[in-house]
């Protein structure tokens, strides 16, 4: 039986987060998560943040065969239930085509996006969880890129 979608950071657990990882690649397990930090909507600066989920960001250490080239830090978007206002239940097909695309269509595509980890979306409740490469550690800056072409 699955693991439920997590209700908050600290739901975030190895286990719930081997499951989501492993479905996409067998044999990878997450031994450690540390919450480096979690903002909700509103929480964000509104001037330069899209997103309409709650962001929760993470380091892991993986364990088992496939990890060694897997981002430690990651960006995991999420739906607090008990803040509902802060995921727009209107944009719950939205949730669902996201983590659809990170689990299904990004895997075959050259295209430049966050390496996606998995993903789940529960239609009855709206809830969704999604793992991403957080590439703020990087530094990216979209101006910065499309000035220097």
């Amino acid at each position: 039986m699955p693991h439920p979608i997590p209700v908050t950071p600290d739901d975030l657990t190895p286990a719930l987060l081997t499951e989501l990882v492993g479905a996409l690649r067998p044999g990878v397990t997450v031994e450690e998560v540390d919450v480096i930090s979690a903002k909700n909507y509103g929480d964000a600066n509104n001037a330069a943040s899209v997103s309409t989920s709650s962001q929760v960001k993470v380091r892991v250490r993986y364990g088992g065969t496939g990890g060694e080239n897997l981002p430690r830090d990651l960006l995991i978007k999420m739906s607090f239930p008990e803040i509902r206002g802060a995921s727009n239940p209107d944009l719950d097909a939205e949730f669902d085509n996201e983590v659809n695309f990170y689990n299904r269509i990004r895997p075959e595509l050259d295209i430049e996006t966050p390496l996606g980890l998995g993903g789940r979306f529960d239609p009855d409740s709206g809830r969704f969880v999604l793992l991403m490469e957080d590439i703020s550690v990087h530094s990216p800056h979209i101006k910065d890129h499309l000035i220097n072409r």
